[in-house]
């Protein structure tokens, strides 16, 4: 048995990932320091690389992702359950990178989304792409934007436990009450309390539907 060892890097990962003016070239300098640091060569192995990785406790992102070992295919050519979990994490992090640097273009995200939702996961990591989606364009104003993702959120079947879903309902519904939009806010309560019959809400809903019976003059 052939044993895989350290190839180089996956350049097409790094192409996809969102950088501001001169980011890119920093972030592979970075990259490649770790790798001289840790000693890591194409006779290193696998476990030994990812090992080193993890001991080095890095903050850079997506670097054990970005390590290409023998009979590994580069990031487009992988299977799409192969590269699910980095589309997920891509995605949060691009739109993130974005809205910090107030770069509201986030047509390579939802093409990486088309794809995540081609893949028969339904799991937190789905969900929380999902929603990071409606909370950017929620940031930006984009209320169609908005309310299409959270809707297509709300459109899945996962497979998590009710209190965990919604989780993610209760953090809708406060943004529809961060612009006064208590409809849509008490819409996505009682989403929410469909999902989950335990959901803790019950009182927000029946404060919320008394306020929009009786706004204040």
């Amino acid at each position: 048995m052939i044993e895989e060892t350290f190839q180089g890097l996956d350049f097409e990962l790094i192409d996809l990932i969102y950088f501001r003016e001169k980011e890119k070239s920093n972030y592979i300098k970075q990259v490649s320091n770790a790798i001289k640091e840790l000693e890591i060569t194409t006779s290193s192995s696998r476990i030994e690389t990812l090992n080193k990785i993890v001991e080095y406790d890095t903050e850079i992102p997506f670097i054990r992702d970005l390590l290409l070992f023998t009979f590994d295919q580069p990031f487009t050519q992988k299977t799409l359950l192969n590269k699910y979990y980095i589309l997920c994490n891509l995605c949060q992090f691009n739109l993130t990178e974005k809205l910090n640097a107030k770069f509201h273009d986030f047509k390579l995200e939802e093409s990486l989304l088309d794809e995540i939702l081609k893949c028969d996961l339904y799991n937190y990591a789905k969900i929380k792409t999902l929603f990071s989606f409606g909370y950017a364009f929620s940031l930006i104003d984009l209320s169609e934007k908005r309310d299409f993702f959270f809707n297509l959120l709300d459109n899945q079947t996962y497979e998590l436990s009710p209190n965990t879903v919604t989780t993610f309902y209760k953090q809708i519904s406060d943004i529809y009450l961060s612009i006064s939009d208590n409809k849509a806010a008490l819409e996505w309560l009682k989403k929410g309390l469909r999902v989950n019959p335990n959901f803790s809400v019950k009182r927000k809903i029946k404060q919320l539907e008394a306020e929009i019976d009786s706004p204040p003059k």
